[in-house]
C-alpha cells in the first residue's frame, strides 16, 4: 500500500496488535515548523507509541551521545512521519547530542517530581532578570520534563519580549541551561511544588544561532550538502581506513538570496563546528602580502580549533581566472591552492565557498582535492516556497491566535480551580465531576482551535507560495517581514509609541491575511528585477471565442505543467514552444497571458524589436539573460511578440541589421535545444508574418505547434461583446446578438474599440447618461471599421490551409504587405 493511501472497506479490518518492546532505534529528521517548536515535544506514530506502551503526554527517554527526556505527542503522518524516523527540534537534538541523520534510542522514561531546579540564561542572551520575568519563566517551565544540563527555550512572546520582524526561531526564544536538579541524576518533571531559582548566566555554552529548521525549500540539496560536509568532519577515520582523502571543499553557487550562507552556518552549528567567515571583497582591501597572510592565519587557526568550517563568501572576487586577473588576485589564488593542498586528511577542516558566477573561478580550484563538489542552489518551487514562508512566519501571531491565547487562559484557570478544590478538601462528586468536565471541555476547545489555526495558516502559506514564482528565500523573508510591519502600521495610529505597550495591546497584535496580500503587492523577486516579469491576471474567461485555439494551447502548454508524469510514463518530451500567427488584434498576447495565469507560471513578455541592440554581442547576451532568468523563475512562459523582427529566414538577408537578427536567432535556437535541457520553460511566439520565419525556428523541438488565431466567428464575437460589456449598463434596445451579426470581420481588438467608442458617444451626448443605447453603438460602428479586410483574411486562411497540408503557397499570398 502506498504511503497515506486510505483503503475503504465495508467491514473494518482489525489491526494486529503491535509487539511490545522496551526500546526502539530511530533515525533523526528535522521537525516541520509548528507551534510546538521548543516545547520539549517528541511526535511519534500511533504504532510506535503502542509498541513502547506510551500514551500522549507521557515522558520519553531519548538517548544519543547523551540522554534527555521529552513529552510524547501523536505524530502527523501528513508531515511524513514514519515508524522508522523521529522528528525532533534543534533543542532536543542538542540535548541528546545528535544531528539530523543520526540514530537515537527511545524508551519509556522514569521521571520523578523535581523538588528544586536552577536555571540560568545563556551568556549571549543578556537577559535582565526581574521578578515579573522570573514568574513568567516559572509558569512556562511547568510540566516540562528535564535532565540536568538540558537547554530549555522559552518563547519571547511568552515573556512579552517578542519581535515579529525577526522570524528565525532562534531569535524568537530565550535559552536557559538547567544547572541544578534535585533529586540529582534523575529525569524530573517540573510541578507546582518545584522550587525554581535563577543564576545570572550559564558560562561555556555556545548558542546555536541557526538550525536545519531555519532552512526550507532545498529538498534533496540539503541532504547532498550534509553528505559532502558532515561525513568527513564527523568520521575522518572512515576515509583513512579506505586509504582515500576525504573531501576538502564545496562550492555553493546560484543566484543571490537562495540561502547559501545560512546553509553553511546551519551545518556548522548542527555539528558543533567552529565557523570562520571570509568576505571575499574585504580580503582584497588588504595591503601587499597581507591578504595572503590573513588566509594563512585563518586556515592555521581553524586547524587548531577543529572541527571547523571556513566559509568564503563571494569566492569569485578573490579567486578569479588567473589569465583574466591582476597580480593581487593571482597571488591570492596561489595562496588558496597552497593552504588547501596543505590541509591534512584528518584535520577536520572543511572549506565552503559561495558565488553566483561559478564560471569566473579559477579552474585550478575547481578540481578534486580542493573544491571537490559544486552544488547549485536555485530558486525554490511552489512546495519549497511554502516551506520557507512557514519557517519565517512560524513565530508570528496570525489570525486566530488571540482565540488560542484566550482558551489557554481559561484552561489555566480551570486547572487552578480544580487544584484548589482538591487541596481544600472539596471532595463531593458533583464538584469534582464539574471541574473535570470543565478542564476536558477547554482542552478539546484548545485542540480544535489549534487545528483550525494550523489549517488557516497552511491555506495562507499555500496561496502566498502560488503567487510568488521566482522568489528566493531572501525575498520570502522580506515578504513576511513586510507583512509583520503592516500589522504594526495598522495599530500605530491608536497607540502612543513613546510609551511601553501594554500586554493587552500586544495580545491583539496579529498578522492578518490582508497584511500578507498588501506585502505581496509591494514586493517583487529580487533576482528578476532587470526583466519585466509578472503573473498575469487574465484568465480563459476573459477571452471570448477561439475555443479550438484554446484547446491546442492547453494541450501544448498546460498539459506538460499539470501532468508531467504522463509524458514521463509514455517516454516522450513535452513540447517546448508554440507559434501563434494571424492578423493583428486577434488576441495572441492575451492567449499567452491566460495560459500563464491558468498554470500559475511566471510570464516574461519580450518585445522582439527591443532585442536588436546595435552593440556587438549585446543582443545575444540579452537573449541568454532572458532564458537564464526564466529558468530561475520556472515554471515560466516567455512570450516573444513580433518574433519576425529577428526570426526571419537567415539566408534571405544581409547587412548589419540582418547580422544582428541572425545572431539573436542563433542564440535563441541554442537556448531552446542546446545541450542543457530546458525544463519548465516554454516559449510562445506571435507574428502576423509566419511565411517569413526561418524554418529552423518552426521545426519540431523548438516551436512545435503553429496555431492560427483568426478573426472570431459569430459565437466568438458574441462572447467577446459579453465580456467587454459585462460592467456596462445597456438600454433595452441593445441586442448583443445583433451586434455580433453586424460585426462580421471584426477582431477582438476591434470589438473592444467599438464598445469603448459607444460609451464615449453616449457621454458626449450627455455626461449624466445612465446607459448606452443602440444608437450609440450604430455611431461607433460607423467610426470603427474592421482592421482586417476580407481579402487579407482570406490570405491568412489560405496560409493556415498551407501549414496544415504542407502545400506550396502562391506567390501572391502576402502581396498585401508589399
Amino acid at each position: 500500500m502506498k504511503k497515506n493511501e486510505i483503503i475503504e472497506s465495508e467491514t473494518p479490518v482489525l489491526k494486529k496488535p503491535a509487539k511490545i518492546v522496551d526500546e526502539l532505534q530511530m533515525e533523526v529528521e528535522k521537525v516541520y515548523p509548528t507551534d510546538d517548536f521548543g516545547k520539549g515535544i517528541i511526535p511519534l506514530t500511533s504504532e510506535v507509541m503502542e509498541m513502547l506502551g506510551l500514551s500522549v503526554g507521557e515522558p520519553v527517554e531519548i538517548e544519543g551521545e547523551r540522554k534527555t527526556v521529552a513529552r510524547v505527542w501523536k505524530a502527523n503522518i501528513l508531515d511524513g512521519s514514519t515508524d522508522e524516523t523521529v522528528r525532533i527540534d534543534t533543542f532536543i537534538r542538542y540535548n541528546a547530542k545528535v544531528t539530523v541523520g543520526d540514530k537515537v534510542t527511545i524508551r519509556k522514561a522514569k521521571v520523578v517530581p523535581a523538588k528544586k531546579i536552577t536555571v540560568a540564561p545563556l551568556e549571549e542572551e543578556k537577559l535582565a532578570l526581574n521578578g515579573e520575568i522570573e514568574d513568567k519563566i516559572r509558569y512556562n517551565l511547568r510540566e516540562r520534563y528535564l535532565v540536568k544540563e538540558d537547554i530549555v527555550p522559552v518563547r519571547k512572546d511568552m515573556l512579552g519580549l517578542n519581535d515579529v520582524s525577526q522570524p528565525e526561531m532562534k531569535k524568537q526564544t530565550v535559552e536557559f541551561m538547567v544547572t541544578q536538579v534535585t533529586p540529582s541524576k534523575s529525569m524530573v518533571v517540573v510541578t507546582d511544588e518545584t522550587q525554581i531559582s535563577f543564576e545570572k548566566s550559564a558560562e561555556g555554552y555556545r548558542k546555536k544561532h541557526i538550525s536545519y529548521e531555519d532552512i526550507g525549500g532545498l529538498g534533496d540539496k540539503l541532504a547532498e550538502i550534509r553528505e559532502a560536509v558532515e561525513l568527513p568532519m564527523k568520521q575522518p577515520r572512515l576515509f583513512k581506513r579506505l586509504k582515500i582523502s576525504p573531501p576538502k571543499g564545496l562550492i555553493l553557487h546560484g543566484i543571490p538570496g537562495t540561502g547559501k550562507t545560512i546553509i553553511a552556518r546551519a551545518v556548522a552549528d548542527e555539528i558543533g563546528a567552529n565557523f570562520y567567515y571570509i568576505a571575499g571583497p574585504e580580503i582584497m582591501k588588504s595591503g601587499y602580502g597581507q591578504s595572503e597572510e590573513k588566509i594563512r592565519e585563518l586556515f592555521a587557526e581553524a586547524a587548531k580549533n577543529a572541527p571547523a568550517i571556513i566559509f568564503i563568501d563571494e569566492i569569485d572576487s578573490i579567486a578569479p581566472k588567473r589569465e583574466q586577473s591582476g597580480e593581487v588576485e593571482r597571488r591570492i589564488v596561489s595562496q588558496l591552492l597552497t593552504v588547501m593542498d596543505g590541509m591534512m586528511d584528518t584535520t577536520q577542516v572543511f572549506v565552503i565557498g559561495t558565488t553566483n558566477r561559478i564560471h569566473s573561478i579559477d579552474p585550478a580550484l575547481r578540481r578534486p582535492g580542493r573544491f571537490d563538489r559544486e552544488i547549485e542552489i536555485g530558486a525554490p518551487d511552489a512546495a519549497g516556497r511554502e516551506e520557507i514562508i512557514r519557517i519565517h512566519a512560524r513565530a508570528m501571531p496570525l489570525e486566530g491566535y488571540p482565540k488560542i491565547r484566550m482558551i489557554e487562559a481559561a484552561l489555566r484557570k480551570a486547572k487552578e480551580k480544580a487544584k484548589y478544590d482538591a487541596e481544600n478538601g472539596i471532595t463531593d462528586e458533583e464538584t469534582k465531576s464539574a471541574d473535570k468536565d470543565t478542564v476536558s471541555d477547554y482542552t478539546k476547545k484548545l485542540a480544535a482551535a489549534k487545528e483550525q489555526y494550523e489549517m488557516n495558516a497552511k491555506t495562507l502559506f499555500k496561496e502566498m507560495a502560488a503567487q510568488t514564482q521566482g522568489y528566493v528565500g531572501a525575498d520570502l523573508a522580506a515578504l513576511c517581514r513586510e507583512a509583520a510591519l503592516n500589522a504594526v502600521k495598522r495599530i500605530a495610529p491608536t497607540v502612543d509609541l513613546d510609551e511601553n505597550l501594554s500586554d493587552e495591546i500586544l495580545e491583539t497584535l496579529v498578522v492578518t491575511n490582508r497584511d500578507f496580500e498588501r506585502a505581496l503587492k509591494n514586493s517583487e523577486p529580487s533576482a528578476l528585477r532587470e526583466i519585466y516579469i509578472e503573473i498575469p491576471e487574465i484568465s480563459w474567461d476573459d477571452i471570448g471565442g477561439l475555443e479550438n485555439v484554446k484547446r491546442q494551447i492547453i494541450e501544448t502548454l498546460e498539459w506538460p505543467l499539470k501532468y508531467p508524469e504522463k509524458f514521463e510514463q509514455f517516454g516522450i518530451e513535452p513540447p517546448k514552444g508554440i507559434l501563434l500567427y494571424g492578423p493583428p488584434g486577434t488576441g495572441k498576447t492575451m492567449l499567452a497571458q491566460a495560459v500563464a495565469h491558468e498554470c500559475e507560471t511566471s510570464f516574461i513578455s519580450v518585445k522582439s524589436t527591443e532585442l536588436l541592440l546595435k552593440w556587438v554581442g549585446e543582443s545575444e547576451k540579452a537573449m541568454k539573460e532572458i532564458f537564464r532568468k526564466a529558468k530561475q523563475a520556472s515554471p515560466t512562459i516567455i512570450f516573444f511578440d513580433e518574433i519576425d523582427a529577428f526570426g526571419t529566414a537567415r539566408e534571405s538577408g544581409s547587412g548589419g541589421t540582418r547580422s544582428v537578427a541572425e545572431s539573436t536567432l542563433n542564440q535563441m535556437l541554442v537556448e531552446m535545444d542546446g545541450i542543457e535541457r530546458l525544463k519548465d520553460v516554454f516559449v510562445v511566439a506571435a507574428t502576423n508574418r509566419p511565411d517569413t520565419l526561418d524554418p529552423a525556428l518552426i521545426r519540431p523541438g523548438r516551436l512545435d505547434r503553429m496555431v492560427y488565431v483568426g478573426v472570431p466567428d459569430l459565437v466568438g464575437r458574441k462572447s467577446i461583446f459579453e465580456i467587454y460589456l459585462k460592467k456596462t449598463p445597456l438600454s433595452d434596445d441593445v441586442s448583443i446578438e445583433k451586434l455580433a451579426e453586424t460585426t462580421r470581420g471584426y477582431t477582438g481588438a476591434d470589438i473592444e474599440a467599438v464598445c469603448r467608442e459607444a460609451v464615449m458617444t453616449a457621454l458626449r451626448t450627455d455626461m449624466n447618461v445612465q446607459s448606452v443605447t443602440a444608437a450609440d453603438f450604430d455611431a461607433a460602428l460607423d467610426t470603427i471599421r474592421p482592421s482586417v479586410g476580407e481579402e487579407l483574411n482570406e490570405k491568412y486562411e489560405k496560409m493556415e490551409d498551407f501549414i496544415k497540408h504542407k502545400d506550396e503557397p502562391d506567390d501572391d499570398y502576402f502581396t498585401a504587405y508589399n
